[in-house]
């Protein structure tokens, strides 16, 4: 069952998690945050529990109900900070290649599909409005001081 191990809101420090998601085929996810994903299952950003020496923040699938784990997007390292954001069968995510982050795009059977070419600020806040996804850098203060726009289509750079 889903169990939630903190109270929500804005008190919760980054490094904290509110969810804890436990089902028959794994020890658990430490799951920043999650949804529902009609026809596919609960979608979910944060840690494998059962891998604690390993702190990579992955995607995670799991079916409702039980919370089977039925996929995750390991292999491609994420953003510490990224964002997860659902929209129209979609799932973008802040990818980091070597030193340099780009927005990154998974299907729902977290397969990768596609990433910008134009890289990004691994701190950032993704948007989707219409047929472009705008991505705000955010600095440690929580300005926001950079702003890139991607089509929807083929996350190719508009400006």
């Amino acid at each position: 069952s889903v169990n939630s191990a903190l109270p929500a809101g804005p008190e919760v420090p980054k490094d904290k998690f509110t969810t804890y998601i436990s089902g028959g085929n794994h020890a658990g996810i430490n799951a920043r945050e999650f949804l529902f994903v009609p026809g596919s299952g609960i979608l979910a950003i944060g840690y494998d529990a059962s891998k604690a020496e390993q702190k990579d923040l992955q995607l995670f699938m799991t079916s409702t109900g039980d919370y089977e784990l039925k996929r995750s997007s390991e292999g491609v390292k994420l953003s510490p900070d990224s964002p997860m954001v659902y929209f129209d069968g979609k799932v973008y995510v802040i990818e980091m290649l070597k030193k340099d982050a780009f927005l990154t795009q998974f299907n729902t059977e977290l397969e990768f599909e596609l990433r910008s070419e134009v890289n990004i600020s691994p701190k950032s806040i993704i948007q989707v409005v219409g047929e472009e996804i705008i991505v705000t850098a955010v600095d440690k203060k929580g300005n926001s001081d950079d702003v890139k726009v991607f089509k929807v289509k083929d996350l190719s750079f508009i400006r």
